[in-house]
């Protein structure tokens, strides 16, 4: 369900009670989370930076949560779902924090009034195992459409969108598609296709071999050991990945704004560039190289997103419903 931001009576948010503390609501993996709060207070000594991790759709609920009852805890938050971030956006929950980093950015990738920014862009795609494919005598995955074959199907993993916000966004960019539709994911399921709950758990079976091909994150595959005879490539469908931009945001709330702001304006660096590239991300910043592996920015074929339809409410419970009835699962 999108979420409703309310504000509450409370005025200890406006004040920055603590301005040497910054918590950090995000949903980024931990290790690439670690490396940039720790490269913050490494520059920033005079603000300890600590952050809590989570997904996308889980610190949406918490924002919300915490607003109603006027006792928000985090400053800035980082949202893998630009749907999510859309909503919150809308409903007032962001602070307007323009930087002049902007001008060093990829429009499209930060709102000019400064509600949000992605200092990270993602790329959801097919990451497969180089040697579970050969061993089979498979080419890599060229099309998502290549995943119907049922020489491919058992070997495949997904995620689900009723859990993984990052899924979701991709049911939204194929089901209005008269391409694929619901008809697509049934025919992928019914084919002998796996589903688990997160885009994590996708990776980690592909890089341990217990899967041949996984929908996932780019930036996942640095984050996961190999089989120890393994080796890992990401593949972007001709018709496209999906661009996932992690938008950071200053909640209007904050309990530390000043600290909230130099921490979001600390997200736009290029310290940060280096270090979520090196991570297998791409960043927004023009003087950013591309990441290792992967085809430059301009040159990614994309998928259209439809945040819209994945924004309303009755949508959102027609992916939980089709979801069910599509794959059989009962649960996530």
């Amino acid at each position: 369900m999108p979420f409703l931001f309310l504000s509450t009576a409370c005025t200890t948010a406006s004040a920055d009670r603590d301005a040497g503390r910054v918590v950090f609501y995000t949903s980024w993996p931990q290790s690439t989370t670690r490396q940039v709060v720790d490269a913050f207070n490494r520059a920033h000594p005079d603000v300890r930076a600590t952050y809590v991790l989570g997904e996308t759709l889980e610190l949406g609920a918490r924002i919300q949560t915490e607003s109603e009852s006027g006792s928000l805890g985090g400053d800035v938050v980082v949202l893998a779902d630009p749907a999510v971030t859309e909503v919150l956006a809308r409903d007032g929950a962001f602070a307007e924090v323009p930087l002049p980093q902007f001008a060093e950015m990829r429009k499209g990738y930060y709102d000019p009034r400064g509600r949000w920014a992605a200092p990270r862009i993602a790329v959801g795609a097919l990451w497969y195992n180089v040697e579970a494919l050969r061993s089979r005598g498979l080419a890599p995955p060229g099309s998502w459409f290549d995943l119907l074959d049922p020489r491919y199907a058992p070997l495949t993993v997904m995620p689900s969108p009723v859990v993984a916000g990052t899924m979701a966004t991709l049911i939204s960019a194929t089901v209005p598609d008269r391409r694929f539709g619901w008809g697509y994911w049934r025919r992928l399921a019914h084919g002998g296709a796996g589903f688990t709950n997160y885009v994590t758990d996708s990776a980690r079976m592909v890089a341990a071999r217990q899967a041949g091909i996984g929908y996932t994150l780019s930036n996942y595959t640095k984050q996961y050991p190999l089989h120890p005879k393994g080796s890992t490539r990401i593949a972007v469908p001709r018709e496209g990945g999906i661009i996932v931009p992690s938008a950071a945001s200053v909640l209007a709330e904050a309990p530390h704004p000043g600290a909230a702001r130099t921490f979001f304006r600390y997200l736009m660096s290029p310290e940060v560039a280096r270090i979520l590239v090196k991570d297998g991300n791409y960043s927004p910043r023009l003087d950013a190289p591309t990441p290792q592996g992967l085809l430059p920015l301009a040159r990614l074929p994309a998928m259209r997103l439809h945040t819209d339809w994945i924004m309303k409410p009755e949508s959102r419970n027609e992916i939980q419903r089709r979801w069910h009835e599509v794959t059989g699962l009962s649960g996530g």
